[in-house]
């Protein structure tokens, strides 16, 4: 079945474990996208990751199982980095997550306000707020996601020096693991 959205291309419902694809709307509308293709090749893909790492990932920080936002959300991610409790991978990812963070552009700072709720930052800044660029940054789920799925988003991860490698690097190292 074919399920049409005007924004999404595709979700993960973490608690039934099911992928949903979409055909874009607008896309249609504005000629960009065949109606006939429900999805892309990087949509399915970023949809399995999400459907893989939600189960890897400390509930107290992954968007399917917390609401909170903004510095909340961060303070949490930091408690997490922090724990004994918490794995190796899952330390690298977290930290490669806030250097990503602190490399935003001054331009887009503003999404830090609004972690872990991409839907407000849509509403509050619309299509100038370039949502869809800086979109790995929502949240830790989004991250993981879009730095396997998504070349603009792993070209900035890629550009960004971690420890010895690139931050894209040291997520491809960390899933490995």
């Amino acid at each position: 079945q074919v399920y049409l959205s005007r924004d999404a291309l595709g979700s993960y419902d973490p608690l039934d474990n099911e992928i949903q694809l979409y055909t874009n709307k607008f896309n249609v509308m504005m000629g960009d996208l065949d109606p006939e293709q429900v999805f892309t090749e990087s949509t399915l893909l970023h949809e399995i990751v999400h459907s893989t790492v939600v189960t890897k990932l400390p509930p107290e920080i992954s968007a399917a199982r917390t609401r909170l936002t903004g510095s909340s959300y961060l303070k949490k991610v930091d408690k997490v980095l922090n724990s004994r409790k918490t794995s190796k991978p899952v330390k690298q990812i977290l930290t490669a997550y806030k250097k990503a963070l602190d490399s935003i552009p001054e331009s887009h700072k503003s999404l830090l306000a609004h972690l872990n709720d991409p839907e407000t930052y849509q509403k509050t800044f619309g299509t100038k707020g370039n949502i869809d660029e800086w979109y790995g940054l929502t949240n830790v789920d989004e991250f993981i996601a879009e730095a396997i799925s998504n070349s603009n988003f792993q070209s900035f991860l890629k550009g960004i020096e971690g420890e010895g490698k690139s931050l894209w690097q040291t997520i491809i190292d960390s899933l490995k693991e």
